[in-house]
C-alpha cells in the first residue's frame, strides 16, 4: 500500500490517497471520464449509450470493514450489525476477522446513516456511490465485461468469487479486504468478496432519464423521503457479485436489488466522497 495524507487538503490530486480523519476510511481520488453503457435505454442507438462522470471523485479504497464500522459505533454513530462470527472461525483468529474483512449484515439505511456520521466527523459530503459512478470505478478504465481473459486461473488474482476455474481463491466467505490486485484506479475487491450499496434505486436503472439527486446528508436528511418520487424505491441496487457468485455469471454490469431495510451475509458496501 502506497503512503496517504492525513489529514487531507483541497485541492485533491488525481490518484492521490488520503483519509480526512484518524476513523476515515482510506480514500483516493479517480479522475471524471465516459462509460459505454448497453441495454439502459429503448431509444439509443443499438442498445449503447455512452454516459459521463464530468468530474472527478474519492472513492473508498477498500469495501468498509469491521474495524471501521465499530469506529462509527464506538462514537454512538451506527448501529451493531448482526455480524456472523462463524463463518470466519477456520480462516482467522476472531480479532484479525473483525478488523479485516468487509462489514456484512448491514442494511441500505444503515449504511447511509454510516456516510451521515462519516460526513459529520470529516467535515465533507460523504454518500454511497451511484450505479453510475459504482460502475466506472470499478471497471478502472476497462471497456471489456470482465477483467480477466477467459475462465482460468488469472480470475484468482482479481476476485474473490465461487467456482474458478483450474484454482482456488483460498477462501470460503469473505476475504480481507485487498487480498486481491487491484484495479486500474487502485481500487480493491469491486469484483466480488461482497456485494456492495449504491445510492441508486432499482426503479432507476443506469441511463434512466430520472435523475436521483443526492441531497448532502446531515441532521436535516430524512431516510423517509429520499427517492420517493421514483417507482420501486423502495428496493435499492447492489453492485459487484460477492464470494458466492460464480465466476461465469461476473459481468460489470450485472445488478442486484434489495429492500433498504433488509440485510445479507454476502452485502456491504463503500463511499465515496465530493472532490472540490
Amino acid at each position: 500500500c502506497g503512503a496517504y495524507h492525513v489529514f487531507a487538503e483541497d485541492p485533491l490530486q488525481i490518484g492521490e490517497r488520503f483519509k480526512d480523519c484518524g476513523v476515515c476510511p482510506e480514500m483516493i481520488v479517480i479522475p471524471g471520464g465516459e462509460i459505454v453503457v448497453k441495454g439502459v435505454s429503448a431509444v439509443a442507438e443499438e442498445g449503447v449509450q455512452i454516459l459521463s462522470l464530468p468530474d472527478r471523485f474519492a472513492i473508498s479504497i477498500y469495501e468498509i470493514t469491521n474495524a471501521d464500522w465499530e469506529n462509527c459505533e464506538f462514537l454512538e454513530g451506527c448501529k451493531r450489525p448482526d455480524s456472523n462470527q462463524e463463518s470466519a472461525d477456520k480462516d482467522f483468529g476472531w480479532r484479525e476477522w473483525k478488523s479485516t474483512r468487509p462489514v456484512v449484515n448491514i442494511t441500505w439505511a444503515e449504511s447511509v446513516m454510516y456516510t451521515i456520521w462519516l460526513s459529520s466527523v470529516a467535515g465533507e459530503n460523504y454518500w454511497l456511490p451511484t450505479e453510475l459512478e459504482w460502475e466506472y470505478a470499478a471497471r478502472g478504465g476497462l471497456v471489456e465485461e470482465i477483467p480477466w481473459s477467459g475462465l482460468n486461473e488469472n480470475s484468482c488474482e482479481f476476485a474473490n468469487l465461487s467456482l474458478h476455474e483450474g484454482c482456488s481463491d483460498r477462501y470460503r466467505g469473505s476475504a480481507p479486504v485487498g487480498s486481491y490486485n487491484a484495479n486500474g484506479y487502485g481500487l480493491y475487491d469491486m469484483i466480488g468478496n461482497v456485494s456492495e450499496w449504491t445510492a441508486s434505486c432499482s426503479g432507476n436503472v443506469l441511463g434512466s432519464t430520472v435523475d436521483l439527486h443526492r441531497h448532502r446528508v446531515g441532521d436535516s436528511f430524512k431516510l423517509s423521503e429520499y427517492g420517493k418520487e421514483v417507482p420501486n424505491c423502495g428496493a435499492m441496487v447492489n453492485r459487484g457479485g460477492n464470494w458466492s457468485s460464480q465466476v461465469e455469471s461476473f459481468e460489470y454490469t450485472a445488478r442486484s436489488a434489495l429492500p433498504r431495510g433488509a440485510n445479507s451475509e454476502t452485502v456491504g458496501f463503500r463511499v465515496v466522497r465530493s472532490v472540490k
